[in-house]
């Protein structure tokens, strides 16, 4: 058996529920979220018309701005990092009260019986309410099961105890989570991370752990961890748990036969997950899942520019009313 890493986008999140948004979609939600709250926006974005570039405007302090005007987009930023939060919980809530998927129970239930390592760079819990599904029935589980790095459970901070994790495949989440909360990106670099527990089944909608502790009064003095899309992230690594998940996504890299790009688009803006293909990536091959067949070129570029390795183009195809999914048809190959 091939040694998969896979690596998930906004695709494999579109793909589970037609809520999730692209980036597109992402862009009006959040325009919208934050005309709601009366926050003023100004021009920049519609000067620009690309909001991956925009936020990196406002997250880089830009050289030809004075000093006021660098710390009112700092601020902006902020906002627009709250705003994405409440686009994607609200689109969230939504996917989660429809039946998942049967390709994603049984591609969950294969990371399980393989023991996979999963690089995601998707802010949403559709995984793990997934795996919950999948160990119902199994004695007690959570999502926090999944995390790789030690994120604390929000309840602790009021005198709770722990809880022993029972074994499960590794969810790397690498841009953080919706249900993760720090102190922010100006924190000391060992801010404790805390998940906000959660529980529940796909068809049912999504519930907190902790309602009698508080729910979200157990984080009002944090922010959501979420490394926003733009092209400057920096700030937002030095953060060691954050950190410790981009190392452990290198070691699986190098010790990887196969990469699977399961939705994930590979832009070529992203230069730090890119430069950690090129770098660490040792395999021979590299199979996107995905119905935009741009992505073969983009996946052709990724690698070892030394040692290229070979793209599998076979689960890459325009979706049609009678033809499986790319996501349908890899699941029916590999995962049963």
């Amino acid at each position: 058996m091939e040694n998969r890493v896979f690596i998930i986008g906004a695709g494999f999140s579109r793909a589970i529920s037609g809520y999730m948004p692209l980036m597109g979609g992402l862009q009006t939600g959040v325009q919208s979220d934050l005309n709601s709250r009366g926050v003023e926006i100004g021009n920049d974005l519609e000067a620009i018309d690309n909001v991956e570039h925009w936020l990196t405007l406002l997250a880089d302090p830009a050289p030809w701005l004075g000093a006021s005007e660098q710390m009112r987009n700092a601020a902006l930023f902020n906002d627009v990092s709250r705003a994405i939060y409440n686009v994607l919980t609200a689109m969230e809530i939504r996917a989660a009260v429809e039946p998942a998927p049967p390709w994603l129970l049984q591609l969950v239930a294969y990371w399980l019986r393989v023991n996979a390592t999963v690089i995601s760079f998707n802010y949403d819990g559709l995984v793990e309410l997934a795996y919950l599904d999948v160990t119902r029935g199994q004695g007690v589980r959570w999502p926090w099961d999944l995390f790789a790095i030690p994120v604390t459970p929000a309840w602790l901070r009021e005198g709770g105890t722990g809880r022993q994790r029972p074994g499960a495949f590794r969810l790397l989440k690498l841009h953080g989570s919706l249900d993760w909360w720090y102190s922010g990106p100006d924190a000391e670099q060992s801010d404790p991370i805390y998940w906000l527990g959660w529980t529940g089944h796909s068809g049912e909608g999504m519930a907190p752990l902790w309602a009698e502790w508080g729910a979200e009064q157990l984080v009002e003095d944090k922010l959501p961890m979420l490394v926003p899309p733009a092209a400057t992230k920096t700030p937002f690594y030095k953060n060691r748990l954050l950190a410790a998940q981009w190392v452990q996504a290198a070691a699986a890299l190098r010790a990887a036969d196969e990469l699977v790009l399961m939705g994930y688009s590979a832009p070529a803006t992203d230069l730090t997950v890119t430069s950690l293909i090129a770098t660490q990536f040792k395999g021979k091959t590299i199979v996107p899942v995905n119905p935009d067949k741009d992505i073969i070129q983009r996946a052709k570029e990724l690698g070892d520019r030394r040692n290229m390795p070979t793209v599998d183009e076979s689960f890459v195809s325009p979706l049609s009313p009678n033809d499986p999914s790319p996501l349908e048809k890899w699941v029916d190959t590999f995962g049963s």
